[in-house]
């Protein structure tokens, strides 16, 4: 369904410089888009960040992966990847266990059931909002 609305389209003259409106423009609003759009702000700004993506990315893939694991695969300092996992432990996204191995700790990472319900709505939220902007682009 498409929503339609009238007003004035401001827009600014390439040559003077100067803002002027022209009346009576219609500009075509989906209601699918809105309800995306809504969807998106729903979403928690936790994963938005893009590092903190790429970890619940990875933690989805692989199930668990270990703190140097996800050093190595983020390309990222150790300050900063700690900060990030933190921050997503605090909000229960992950949760991580310690193993000693050769008198080494060891700390693991992996979704918690809220971080995959978490990360699972965002990727299908993503992938609704990308086929809305290929169907505007194409309309």
């Amino acid at each position: 369904m498409t929503k339609y609305i009238f007003g004035l389209n401001e827009h600014k003259h390439m040559k003077t410089g100067r803002t002027c409106c022209k009346t009576g423009a219609v500009e075509y609003v989906s209601f699918d888009s809105i309800k995306a759009e809504k969807e998106v702000l729903d979403i928690p700004a936790i994963l938005f960040q893009p590092h903190r993506f790429l970890i619940l990315g990875d933690l989805w893939k692989h199930d668990e992966a270990s703190y140097k694991e996800l050093l190595n695969a983020l390309n990222t300092s150790e300050g900063n990847l700690s900060s990030h996992l933190r921050s997503l432990e605090n909000k229960n996204i992950i949760e991580s266990r310690k193993e000693i191995y050769n008198k080494r700790v060891n700390t693991f990472y992996r979704l918690t059931p809220k971080g995959k319900t978490e990360f699972s709505k965002l990727i299908d939220i993503l992938n609704r909002q990308i086929k809305i902007f290929k169907d505007d682009n194409n309309a």
